[in-house]
């Protein structure tokens, strides 16, 4: 599944950062619910095949503080986690994402999964386009570099791409 995909990336480039390996694993189970917030926002906005309207897309955006909302009222470490990955996915290295968080403001956690939401989002069929390639996909990523991605989360997910390391996501992908 789509929550899988990411999840393994997700712990795959925490472990290239330096995370232990307890920590990462922390990182791709929280990774998981990311999109959770989804259920609060009507299903012919994610199904429409046209651009959307300013309306429409202010209310994708609400999936955001939806899901975080959702997994914040707990004690569990792992759920708070969650929570932080919820509301900051979609925020962007230069700060011009839904909540205006930049650079380091934003939780790691967001910052891999990002990249991993983006690959994924990318190299899958969306009811407004076909899926992509690899290669393709890696360029945009790159290329968003220190712009939509923090550069570092993206040079460790590009070396692991490069080295054939995220095969087990990648296999269903088509290719160039």
């Amino acid at each position: 599944s789509r929550s899988d995909r990411e999840s393994i990336i997700a712990e795959l480039v925490a472990l290239r950062l330096g995370f232990s390996d307890q920590d990462a694993a922390k990182i791709g189970r929280a990774a998981m619910p990311h999109d959770i917030g989804k259920v609060g926002v009507s299903g012919e906005v994610w199904s429409k095949t046209g651009r959307l309207t300013d309306e429409e897309f202010d209310k994708v955006k609400t999936h955001t503080k939806i899901g975080g909302d959702m997994l914040a009222s707990t004690q569990s470490p792992l759920l708070k986690m969650a929570a932080d990955i919820a509301y900051s996915h979609h925020e962007r290295w230069d700060g011009y994402g839904y909540l205006g968080l930049r650079g380091d403001q934003i939780p790691i956690g967001a910052r891999i999964v990002s990249v991993a939401d983006a690959f994924d989002a990318l190299t899958h069929d969306r009811p407004y386009r076909t899926a992509r390639t690899v290669e393709y996909a890696a360029g945009e990523i790159r290329r968003e570099s220190g712009h939509q991605f923090d550069p570092r989360v993206v040079d460790a997910f590009l070396n692991l791409l490069d080295e054939g390391a995220l095969e087990i996501v990648t296999s269903d992908v088509p290719s160039s």
